[in-house]
């Protein structure tokens, strides 16, 4: 199990939120802001757990605290009630209970998951609620970005954002001791920073085979004729093209701040010893290397076909290797 509140306790949001709350200042709505949607549903469980904790810390062991986080809380309501985003029925019905008084708690507290999936009628019929709340009702709503609401919309609430996740403070929230250390850690070296991405790496796919190939693509990979034998050899062991750029770009990132002195940032030191004597990696392949990665990245969010995708990569890093040259 994931120990999301030692995550969420050391964040700058967490610190804003519960200081609104021990002073007596809650705003009527916030909006937090993180990249990772399933942990922040996580998130906004535990800061309503905090407004309705009998110890009134998030203890999340009494008995409120654990009907919030089962779901079933008389005055904590999660919406879209169907998962597939808030929808003008969903905004009727928070209206509506927005006026019924709490039954356990002093306060009323609505819960929107996904919020960046709402359209613009459901928004709009949400902001009169927005505007002039109901007495204690708290509004807490979780995006991955704010770029689809409203101005209106973000201008009516209190605006929290959390960022990526360190290695450690990941490691430290999923080992619990199930898990094989050196495949976790390679899982989080390739997660962005975030829960759901490393706990993905680790269950679809062993790290351990994608970080070899990625040593064995740069240890070995010298000529137009070497592209073409390791781009058919990635596809015939079936590798997540996501989670071999991600692999990639942790390794030539450790490549790169290991060759400007600063080898006490590698991240993934095991992996960084096997391709530090990789022959034609100066500064400006590497640097030429790791953009083309982001690139890479960008069209596979196009849906790029894989294969012509990781064959132009490869093409890429070998032809930076030649042009930059000392």
């Amino acid at each position: 199990m994931v120990d999301y509140k030692g995550l969420l306790v050391n964040t700058g949001a967490y610190k804003i939120f519960e200081s609104d709350f021990i002073k007596g200042k809650l705003s009527h709505a916030y909006l937090l802001l993180h990249s990772d949607g399933l942990a922040l549903q996580e998130f906004l469980k535990i800061f309503s757990a905090l407004i309705v904790c009998e110890n009134k810390t998030a203890c999340l062991g009494c008995r409120k605290c654990n009907l919030v986080l089962s779901g079933v809380h008389a005055d904590v309501l999660s919406y879209p009630k169907d998962k597939k985003g808030l929808v003008v029925a969903d905004v009727n019905s928070i209206i509506e209970e927005s006026v019924i008084k709490p039954i356990e708690s002093n306060k009323k507290i609505f819960l929107i998951f996904g919020a960046e999936n709402m359209n613009a009628t459901s928004q709009n019929k949400l902001l009169k609620t927005l505007e002039e709340p109901p007495e204690n009702v708290v509004i807490l709503m979780g995006a991955t970005s704010d770029s689809p609401l409203l101005p209106t919309i973000k201008s009516r609430v209190k605006r929290l954002e959390i960022g990526a996740f360190s290695q450690e403070s990941l490691y430290s929230a999923i080992q619990d001791g199930s898990f094989d250390e050196e495949s976790l850690k390679n899982a989080i070296n390739c997660s962005n920073g975030t829960v759901s991405d490393a706990i993905f790496n680790y269950e679809s796919r062993d790290m351990s085979s994608v970080y070899s190939f990625a040593v064995e693509t740069i240890n070995s990979m010298q000529s137009s004729r070497d592209v073409l034998t390791f781009v058919s050899s990635f596809f015939a062991k079936k590798m997540d093209v996501d989670i071999f750029l991600s692999a990639l770009a942790v390794i030539f990132r450790d490549m790169l701040v290991a060759l400007e002195g600063k080898e006490n940032l590698v991240k993934n030191k095991d992996v960084y010893n096997k391709v530090k004597d990789a022959k034609g990696y100066t500064r400006g392949a590497l640097i030429n290397a790791i953009e083309k990665i982001n690139q890479a990245e960008n069209r596979k969010k196009f849906n790029a076909n894989g294969q012509m995708l990781v064959e132009w990569l490869f093409f890429q890093i070998l032809e930076g290797k030649y042009k930059w040259q000392k």
